[in-house]
């Protein structure tokens, strides 16, 4: 009896427990459907939400692809196109002198400043004089001394000195030499040349630089100052021994100043040394005129050009550098086409080009640098 009631207990416990457990299980079951529908909704939502984005910036790319690149452009045209070769070069005056005096003395006087405008046979400075006054005066006296012996010789021989016009050559040269008039003459003409020699005195038009002398003190070897000549001015300047076709005796050129603000002046070749020196480079030199601003030893930049013909020529501008060759763009109904081409020549602001490029294209020369075949643009100025 006691086992048959065991036994329905443990039967009782059984069925609870497996309802217990199947309901556990559809709990379970439940839940695991509803995080899985979470899950999909949550993840369809997200990829529908990275659509969205991806459409919305795709389409804000295409607008912003779609907007033109402002341009500049230029109508191709055939004219006349100029070599030119620049280079550096320095001013030097055609007319410089170190002057010296010729003599050593005692300076006595200076008479011009440095920076001075002199004229040519102006006295600069002097030296002491008193010996060569001095002198002078002696050989006034000897010289009136030798023309009463030269007189008395004459009377001697038998002239009187009134018949001098009439008197043989030979005679008077006689009468002259010994009556020691003739050294007295070449005396006298020696103390002209030392007192010459005491001055100091511009032998050109021009301005004085590197004023040395100074009064009370004694003259020497050392150069007292330079004369200048300001009037015409030369450029000295080199070149490659590949460039000389671009320069010839006669040929204009043009140079600028750094130092002077707006201002250029022509020149004209007047001579090419024929030795290339060791660095490959030619000295050529030209003159020009000087309007009072120009400067000895001024730096300036010159600029030879020479006339090549008739050729399609673009700003500098308008070149790149693509894929190791010049490329230029050029309008074509509202895009920019992509073009290669030859450069035949160039100066310092255009490039002469040999192929690639047509008269009446429409070339890009600013905005162009971002540039791609195809892209579309608006012309500001044409």
């Amino acid at each position: 009896m006691l086992k048959g009631i065991f036994d329905k207990k443990m039967n009782y416990r059984n069925r609870i427990y497996r309802v217990v457990v199947r309901g556990a299980i559809a709990t379970l079951t439940q839940i695991a459907s509803v995080v899985f529908i979470s899950v999909i909704i949550s993840c369809g939502g997200s990829n529908n939400t990275d659509d969205s984005d991806e459409h919305n910036e795709n389409t804000q790319v295409q607008r912003i692809e779609e907007q033109p690149t402002s341009v500049s452009t230029s109508i191709i045209s055939e004219d006349p196109f100029y070599s030119e070769l620049i280079a550096n070069g320095k001013l030097t005056a055609v007319q410089r002198a170190d002057l010296h005096f010729q003599m050593s003395g005692m300076i006595t006087s200076v008479l011009v400043s440095e920076g001075q405008q002199v004229v040519q046979g102006q006295i600069l400075a002097r030296l002491d004089d008193t010996e060569q006054r001095m002198a002078h005066k002696q050989l006034v006296l000897d010289k009136q001394k030798a023309g009463l012996e030269y007189e008395d010789h004459l009377l001697r021989l038998g002239y009187r000195l009134q018949d001098t016009a009439v008197l043989d050559v030979e005679i008077k040269k006689m009468a002259r030499l010994r009556s020691g008039l003739t050294a007295v003459d070449i005396a006298m003409e020696k103390n002209r040349l030392e007192m010459d020699k005491l001055t100091l005195r511009a032998p050109f038009a021009g301005r004085v630089a590197n004023l040395k002398i100074r009064p009370h003190n004694m003259s020497n070897n050392d150069a007292g100052c330079t004369i200048v000549g300001t009037q015409n001015l030369s450029v000295e300047f080199k070149v490659l021994e590949q460039e000389l076709p671009n320069v010839d005796k006669g040929r204009i050129v043009q140079v600028t100043p750094f130092s002077v603000t707006g201002k250029s002046y022509t020149g004209k070749i007047s001579s090419i040394n024929p030795m290339v020196d060791a660095s490959g480079m030619v000295t050529v030199h030209a003159i020009i005129a000087n309007d009072g601003s120009l400067l000895d030893g001024m730096t300036v930049n010159v600029s030879a050009k020479k006339l090549i013909g008739n050729m399609i020529s673009i700003p500098k501008e308008a070149v790149l550098d693509r894929q190791d060759r010049k490329v230029v763009f050029t309008v074509n109904n509202g895009t920019a086409k992509w073009n290669y081409v030859e450069i035949a020549y160039e100066n310092s602001s255009h490039y002469a080009i040999r192929s690639g490029l047509n008269v009446g294209d429409s070339v890009i020369y600013q905005g162009n640098f971002n540039l791609a075949h195809d892209k579309k643009i608006r012309v500001e100025n044409d």
